[in-house]
């Protein structure tokens, strides 16, 4: 080769090949579960139930990956997500994804926020994603049997307010989105604490990009 040297570089890949939790081998080709460098192709319906390391993570089209609450995933490189990939939590329980590098496509966090109406009290709650409408987070969780609350919870606020608002430090009070300024709310800002409530005790969805920075 005219005296020139070349390196080759592999990287281990492994694959879903049936759904099931991410760390049973018959879950995985080889019947063995990725290691913290493989890169890892997601081709089903994979449930993460315990503290978890992969190289780089890609979920195909029609897949899912689900953390439990109280469960990780930390990500030594990219995520590519073409499919579904939701995160989950409870009262006392949350789960978490760390990406290492770049991440593309939407996940979504199903957040557990206090009830206001029972007595539990207002959650201080930062955005886990990036590109979330104000509005469309609304939207997303104005329904059900436990959505965002409103009337502050009891009836008591104004009509049409969410038990969802911001602080301003320079009067020491909190403001509450309602049906009409929501919808030119802007984005949710990850690393701002906004107060939230539900009626009854519940997840909020929160669906956007990964924060990375």
């Amino acid at each position: 080769n005219s005296g020139n040297n070349y390196k080759a570089h592999f990287r281990i890949a492994t694959y879903s090949v049936g759904n099931g939790n991410w760390n049973s081998g018959g879950t995985w080709y080889n019947s063995t579960e990725p290691s913290n460098s493989d890169y890892v192709h997601i081709k089903h319906d994979v449930t993460i139930t315990s503290s978890e390391v992969s190289g780089y993570l890609k979920v195909k089209s029609g897949s899912s990956l689900s953390l439990n609450s109280g469960n990780d995933l930390t990500v030594n490189g990219d995520i590519s997500n073409d499919g579904t990939i939701t995160l989950n939590s409870a009262s006392n329980d949350f789960s978490s994804i760390i990406v290492t590098g770049t991440s593309s496509g939407n996940i979504t966090y199903n957040r557990y926020v206090n009830s206001l109406s029972n007595g539990s009290g207002w959650d201080l709650i930062g955005s886990p994603v990036n590109g979330l409408l104000i509005s469309s987070f609304v939207s997303t969780n104005d329904a059900g049997s436990s959505p965002i609350a409103t009337g502050n919870g009891s009836g008591a606020g104004a009509t049409g307010e969410y038990a969802f608002g911001t602080y301003d430090s320079s009067n020491n009070t909190w403001t509450n989105y309602t049906t009409t300024s929501v919808s030119a709310a802007g984005n949710l800002l990850p690393g701002k604490g906004y107060q939230m409530a539900t009626d009854s005790g519940a997840t909020l969805a929160f669906t956007g990009t990964v924060d990375t920075d």
